[in-house]
């Protein structure tokens, strides 16, 4: 019978690890024990025991002992070489300061923009299904018909399932049960596989038939705790906008932050094809839904957008003449990827305003030039201090180091100063992450920091410019032989600022000068946004969302409520309006009556006002008049000269008009210059302004400057009198319109910081190699001072170096600068156009800057007593 064997994997691992005295006693030992083990135990329970007390002699005083091992010795000269770091840290205390500061600040700043562009890059992704949604749109459209999903599935093999949203409310949507009111700002129409589709999860009620039946809602868990507290809301009734009722089906958790659709309230579609007309809801124009649909795989995905030109013509029966309008309008039917609709589209009609991925862009240059920048003084400051320190590095070498060991040395240090500095840069951050939330409109967490994707990134920061600052003095100082080392000439490798630290100086000039370059840049574009002639004025104009009872008063009862506001000498007048100006106006088709019923025609902005809009907001007209309440009772135009234009009509006023989308015709009584009711990244649109007052959106209001919030609480105090328990909803016009410039606001604010932040750096790193230059030639200034040599000689003789690279760096950047911001400046249809002084006074400055560093180094060299120069060393 053959004798069992015990597991050789242990066996070989005991001779690896125990010296040769003890492996082969172990292994006779656990043998003669594992025999009896067999015999008693069985074989299976013999191998677990071998193991199990094998493993048990792996202990430190049987251990072989390796060359590899760190040895006491080792460890004693790690510890003298930190106490040696901590020495030349003291001795060197502004050095050590300036490198701290300026790389904590730097790091700081690059994990900040870090966490904020890893949130902007996450939108969407807390969807499982997220790679393969995508929303059906067009070229130049967000939204798509009411039928082009059905459609589209129908047309497509390759699609799973699709899902629509639809706008309920506008901004706001008020929500009562009984006499408790609430306001709610994000209200879509949904179909029932939405909640499949985006995988909603419910906290009460159940997803089947959540959404199948007119009349029906769903509530996110925050808006449920706020209406009901801490009762079950399913089965209650709620009131939207005190005109419709609605049961209450389900309670889903919040919908993700990071992500588009923001939706507190989701009304079943059914409710939508109830209120809406069959003619309208299969109109194949009529763009108003947000259309998502389902793949299984992305390869059926692109599948898919192969046929989409052939889906486009089958479901909008498109002729050949008809393709040729398609192709001029550029209106193509699109599938784009969910998770790149934040920062990839910025489409008419879209949900809200999404970022762009320029802005990403920008914030991670800013973060590495910051960074760069902070890198460049670290490493230069620590490179020319290393070099003063030959003489020790020939002791080292006298007394028996090693090359390696003066590399370890080098390395060490500087790995501990940029250690340091994480640390430091961490605090930072923490502290000032609620004033970058602020800047840049985030919502990040300082315990975000804690991440370990975050730590790593630290880590990888510190391991890089450690290994950048330690590594070339390590790598030149170390190569010294012993009696160059001591001896009293200098090296050509280490005297003066060489070329190589000349031309990191270069590098980290060019780029604290470009963003400051780019920051005179951005703000005079806003000053241009802020201070440009839009057609209106937006200024002291109070915008009242108007809903519900209040509506009905103010539409049936508008004359004497508006007499009543009037009687309060802060307000200067009063209008009905059915949006913002900056909101997506409804697009409809619009023409002359006199021309070809058979032609096509572009499809125009149209906005429903009263007869007091155009004063309300200093609109002029070039020429008519403007409405009239009791000559003018509905379908009476005003447009502006662009639309006029368009039709190639000088005056259109007295024309007659057709409404081609809601099949009405009325005269043309006015028209009025181009306004920008969008924002100047867009040309100015063709516009028609309807006379139809009870279509109201907002009640517009022009206020006296003085005493604003005086009249703000009488504005209120009015809206609680006509509609008692109404929720007063207002915002600042002009804070509407600076809305559509929020991303570029926001960069503005991030650029100013990072400027200073920039400056700073500089100076830091500019001041410390002064500082090193001036001591290092401490003697040669003594010299010429005991000479004759004037002030004003050593001070153009340490500050001309320092000025020739300013110049090489200016020479550098105003081209780029040059490029950049004309890129950027691309992205506004009206824009200014950049002076030589945009580009001149910051080189101006940064030259100035480094005059006032350098010189203040080198003033107190010429000042010195040349005794005491003479006797430095």
């Amino acid at each position: 019978m053959k004798q069992q064997q015990p597991p050789q994997w242990i066996n070989r691992l005991l001779d690896w690890y125990c010296s040769g005295e003890y492996a082969n006693e172990i292994r006779g030992d656990l043998l003669e024990l594992f025999d009896r083990w067999v015999e008693e135990k069985g074989e299976r329970k013999a191998n677990w025991l071998y193991v199990v007390n094998g493993l048990m002699f792996l202990r430190m005083y049987n251990a072989r002992i390796r060359k590899t091992q760190i040895k006491t010795n080792q460890m004693t000269m790690i510890a003298h070489y930190l106490k040696i770091a901590g020495r030349n840290m003291a001795r060197q205390k502004l050095y050590t300061l300036a490198n701290i500061v300026g790389l904590s600040v730097g790091i700081a700043v690059s994990l900040m923009i870090f966490l904020h562009v890893d949130k902007e890059l996450s939108y969407e992704k807390a969807y499982p299904k997220h790679d393969n949604i995508y929303r059906l749109a067009a070229t130049t459209w967000a939204k798509s018909s009411p039928t082009q999903g059905e459609a589209f599935k129908a047309y497509m093999p390759e699609v799973k399932e699709f899902c629509r949203f639809a706008d309920f409310g506008g901004e706001l949507t008020v929500l009562n049960v009984g006499e408790a009111f609430f306001d709610v700002e994000h209200v879509y129409l949904a179909d029932q596989s939405a909640i499949e589709m985006f995988d909603y999860q419910f906290v009460n009620g159940t997803a089947e038939g959540a959404l199948t039946r007119p009349g029906t809602t769903l509530l996110t868990e925050s808006l449920a705790k706020k209406v009901f507290g801490t009762d079950n809301p399913i089965g209650q009734t709620i009131e939207l906008n005190e005109s419709d009722k609605f049961e209450v089906t389900g309670v889903i958790k919040d919908l993700p932050t990071n992500s588009h659709i923001k939706a507190e309230l989701l009304v079943s579609m059914p409710t939508f094809m109830k209120w809406v007309d069959a003619d309208w809801y299969s109109n194949k124009g009529w763009m108003v839904m947000y259309t998502y649909v389902l793949f299984d795989n992305q390869q059926q995905a692109e599948s898919a957008m192969t046929k989409m030109l052939d889906f486009q013509i089958d479901y909008r029966q498109i002729t050949e003449e008809g393709m040729a309008e398609v192709k001029a309008e550029n209106f193509f039917y699109e599938l784009m990827p969910l998770t790149d609709i934040h920062l990839g589209s910025n489409k008419i009609q879209e949900m809200g305003p999404n970022s762009s991925a320029t802005y990403i862009y920008i914030f991670i240059t800013l973060a590495v030039f910051i960074t760069i920048i902070a890198c460049v003084n670290f490493v230069n400051i620590f490179v020319t201090i290393s070099m003063r320190r030959i003489k020790e590095i020939g002791m080292r070498k006298v007394m028996g180091a090693k090359r390696g060991q003066l590399l370890q040395q080098f390395l060490g240090e500087s790995m501990l100063t940029s250690a340091l500095s994480a640390l430091v840069a961490l605090v930072l951050c923490a502290i000032a992450m609620p004033f970058y939330n602020a800047l840049a409109g985030s919502g990040i967490e300082a315990v975000q920091l804690l991440e370990l994707k975050y730590l790593a990134f630290v880590a990888g920061i510190v391991l890089l410019i450690g290994l950048l600052a330690g590594a070339y003095p390590a790598l030149v100082v170390s190569g010294f032989t012993a009696t160059k080392a001591l001896s009293a000439k200098r090296d050509a490798r280490t005297s003066g600022v060489s070329g190589f630290r000349k031309g990191l100086v270069v590098f980290q000039f060019v780029l604290s000068l470009f963003i400051i370059t780019s920051t005179v840049a951005v703000t005079e574009q806003m000053n241009f946004v802020r201070d440009k002639d839009l057609g209106f004025s937006a200024s002291h104009v109070v915008a009242v969302k108007t809903y519900g009872k209040m509506k009905e008063q103010l539409v049936e009862n508008r004359e004497s409520l508006f007499a009543r506001l009037k009687q309060n000498p802060a307000i200067e007048d009063v209008s009905l309006s059915s949006n913002l100006m900056g909101d997506q106006l409804s697009v409809e088709g619009f023409r002359l009556a006199s021309m070809d019923p058979d032609a096509d025609y572009p499809s125009v902005n149209v906005l429903r006002v009263d007869e007091g809009f155009l004063s309300t907001l200093d609109i002029e007209l070039l020429s008519g008049r403007t409405f009239q309440p009791k000559a003018d009772t509905g379908g009476v135009y005003i447009i502006n000269k662009k639309l006029a234009d368009l039709w190639g009509i000088e005056n259109p006023v007295g024309e007659m008009a057709e409404q081609m989308t809601r099949n009405e015709r009325g005269p043309i009584i006015g028209m009025i210059d181009d306004i920008h009711y969008y924002s100047l990244h867009r040309e100015v649109e063709p516009l028609v302004i309807e006379y139809k007052p009870w279509w109201t959106g907002y009640m517009l209001v022009e206020i006296d400057a003085e005493n604003v919030p005086q009249t703000v609480a009488y504005l209120e105090n009015f809206v609680q009198e006509v509609a008692p328990a109404s929720i007063f909803h207002y915002r600042f016009l002009d804070d509407r319109i600076d809305a559509l410039y929020k991303e570029e606001y926001s960069m503005f604010k991030i650029f100013r910081v990072f400027s200073v932040l920039a400056i700073m750096i500089s100076c830091i790193g500019l001041l410390g190699l002064a500082a090193i230059e001036v001591q290092r030639r401490t003697k040669e200034i003594g010299i010429r001072k005991a000479l004759g040599a004037s002030n004003q000689g050593i001070l153009g003789l340490l500050s001309r170096q320092f000025v020739v690279m300013v110049g090489i760096a200016i020479a550098v950047t105003v081209p780029l600068s040059i490029y950049a911001v004309g890129e950027w400046l691309a992205n506004f249809e009206y824009h200014i156009t950049p002076g030589v002084l945009t580009y001149l006074l910051p080189s101006v400055f940064f030259i100035m800057l480094a005059f006032a560093m350098v010189g203040l180094q080198a003033f107190r060299a010429a000042t010195a007593n040349p005794s005491d120069s003479l006797r430095y060393e």
